[in-house]
């Protein structure tokens, strides 16, 4: 009994001493284990979330604010605002104060409604702005509804509601096509934009001088350091960099000759631009219908939006550089001038005009405007009275090419950028443009009958209101060119030089015999006996230049008659009218067009002459 008990004790040492070493070892691994969890655990937040627990470190004790710098005003020509900065109030949130802050907005929605756009733009702007900084939620508060947050702010932490100054344009429609607007800042923009310079605001320029002077206008941030306690209350403000304000810009436009222009516009669709041919400063620029854009710079909805998507008088259509017409018998001094210079004409040929033209060995008739026709014509006559069987000729004699190249010269087909986008070339149209421009090979073919039209502005030809007026400064400056341009000044002395040879040049060379003719033939129109719109030239103590145009939109018929009230209103033809004053001292050049409007000296030519008895008794 004595050996099995001995051997049973040393079995149960040896089974001890096993037991023992296995929980040593298990006591090692464990022990090793926690130090491998302590070390990475201590690994993920000194090394791979340093920056991040830095900031909310920091952010318990300081809290960094951006200060959005005071955008630039932009004043007309005369120091009249065009757009300034209002006070106004808006709901801002700081995630990193708020607990769910999708929560919080269901909270702030159940007393002051917002849309789904606004909440999807204030998550759009939580991605560029860091946990600690004011996310912009609801702008341009009323009382009422700032009071109803002031009254829930304790229950909804990390809210806040702050003063800011907004954009305003106190012309409204008058300028709203030149100046533009602002609008929030969206995916598109953020792609492009230095998130830097655009903390603690959410918008930018999106039309007009707006958008292209943004650089300008935005302004320098800045930004304050604040000492806060772990429950974000403020403390005290550490360092403070104060903001830069944007540049002011000074226009070359006058806001009253917007008013007048606008007024004259009134419920028609049309545009009018008038500039100083001496320097290119534009003096007007409208376009009608307009709209408000105090509305944008508030943001609209989408439904609001679809309102001016769906207008069929396109309101938001820039017409002044962006509406592309025929521009009718308003190119017929151009014309003429080629005819003489190109010695294709002259001052003495006259053609008989028995109310229409015949091309050799073709019956189709190209009819005058004037069924009887004008009778023995000159060139002089012919633009006093805008005879059309004259310019069918000339420009048969010129050529289509001929007539391209010169006017090209007069800016026509060629890209002016005023320094807002939009603006468009129109056509000027010749051999090379319609092979370039038809993919079927009959239609390449150019025929002598489109020379023939192209002759009185119709055809292909197709001119923008900005490129007419153009046009207008540069025959009233006998061929020297200026380019037309909106801004006069940035901050107070930064004037944009336009005195270069690339924006100031001779663009039209012509003899000055010729150019007397067709002045001459321009001045007849406003004070001949026989002039289109002599019953508005009459009574003016200064000499004035100018030529009508009608341009047909559908093509009549050969045996068709043109009766406007039986026509479907935007059927009829845009009335035109190109005019200079003074002559022999230039100071406003001028284009007007109403889409579908009639005659160009009964309607358009009454604007013209409007707006140069405006500017002209203003500048005395």
């Amino acid at each position: 009994m004595k050996l099995i008990r001995t051997r049973k004790q040393m079995k149960n040492r040896h089974l001890e001493k096993q037991v023992f070493r296995f929980r040593i070892i298990l006591a090692m691994v464990l022990i090793t284990a926690l130090f491998v969890l302590l070390f990475g655990r201590l690994a993920f937040l000194q090394v791979l979330n340093f920056q991040h627990y830095s900031e909310l470190s920091a952010g318990n004790r300081i809290r960094i604010e951006p200060m959005p710098p005071n955008r630039g005003l932009i004043y007309d020509r005369y120091g009249k605002k065009l757009a300034e900065n209002i006070p106004s109030f808006e709901v801002v949130i700081i995630p990193e104060e708020t607990p769910n802050v999708d929560e919080t907005l269901d909270a702030i929605e159940k007393f002051i409604p917002f849309s789904s756009e606004q909440r999807e733009r204030f998550n759009t702007n939580r991605k560029r702005y860091r946990s600690f900084e004011q996310v912009p939620l609801l702008h341009h508060m009323d009382e009422q509804s700032v009071a109803a947050i002031a009254a829930n702010i304790p229950d909804l932490p990390g809210v806040h509601v702050r003063a800011r100054l907004t954009r305003h344009y106190p012309l409204a429609e008058e300028s709203v096509h030149v100046v533009g607007y602002m609008g929030g800042i969206n995916d598109r923009d953020l792609e492009r934009i230095d998130k830097r310079a655009y903390a603690g605001t959410s918008y930018i320029g999106k039309t007009g001088i707006e958008q292209t002077f943004e650089q300008y206008l935005l302004g320098k941030v800045g930004y304050r350091q604040l000492l806060a306690n772990a429950q974000g209350r403020l403390l005290d403000v550490i360092e403070e960099q104060t903001p830069e304000s944007g540049s002011d810009l000074q226009l070359t436009i006058d806001a009253g000759l917007q008013a007048v222009a606008l007024d004259a516009l009134r419920d028609k669709r049309g545009a009018v631009v008038a500039i100083d041919p001496t320097n290119g400063e534009i003096l007007t620029m409208v376009s009608s219908p307009a709209y408000d854009g105090n509305g944008f710079s508030r943001g609209l909805t989408q439904a609001e939006y679809n309102v001016f998507l769906d207008d069929t008088d396109k309101p938001l259509l820039n017409r002044a550089i962006s509406g592309n017409y025929p521009p009718g018998s308003t190119v017929k001094p151009m014309i003429g001038l080629a005819g003489l210079q190109l010695n294709k004409t002259h001052r003495a040929h006259s053609t008989y005009c028995p109310g229409f033209f015949k091309l050799p060995e073709n019956e189709r008739p190209y009819r005058d405007w004037k069924r009887e026709g004008h009778g023995r014509v000159n060139l002089f006559g012919a633009i006093t009275e805008s005879c059309d069987v004259y310019f069918y000729e000339l420009a048969l004699e010129l050529g289509i090419d001929n007539m391209h190249d010169f006017l090209r010269n007069f800016k026509l087909g060629e890209h002016i950028d005023p320094q807002i986008r939009g603006s468009r070339k129109g056509i000027l149209p010749s051999r090379a443009w319609k092979r370039n421009n038809f993919k079927n090979p009959a239609d390449k073919v150019w025929f002598p009958g489109e020379t023939v039209i192209a002759g009185i502005g119709q055809g292909y030809m197709l001119a923008s209101p900005l490129q007419l007026a153009t046009a207008t400064a540069i025959t009233a400056m006998r061929g020297e060119y200026h380019q037309p341009h909106l801004v006069k000044r940035i901050g107070s002395d930064y004037q944009l030089d336009f005195t270069d040879d690339s924006k100031h040049f001779l663009s039209v060379k012509a003899d000055a015999r010729h150019w007397d003719e067709i002045i001459s033939g321009m001045e007849s129109v406003m004070h001949g006996l026989k002039g289109t719109a002599r019953h508005i030239g009459k009574d003016l103590d200064f000499r004035m230049a100018g030529k009508s145009g009608t341009a047909q939109v559908f093509t009549l018929a050969e045996d068709a008659e043109y009766i406007a009230e039986e026509l479907d209103e935007r059927l009829r033809d845009h009335s035109l009218f190109i005019a200079f004053a003074p002559i022999d001292d230039p100071k406003i050049a001028v284009a007007v067009i109403v889409e579908n409007g009639g005659g160009g000296s009964s309607v358009a030519a009454p604007i013209a002459r409007d707006l140069i008895l405006e500017h002209l008794n203003k500048t005395k």
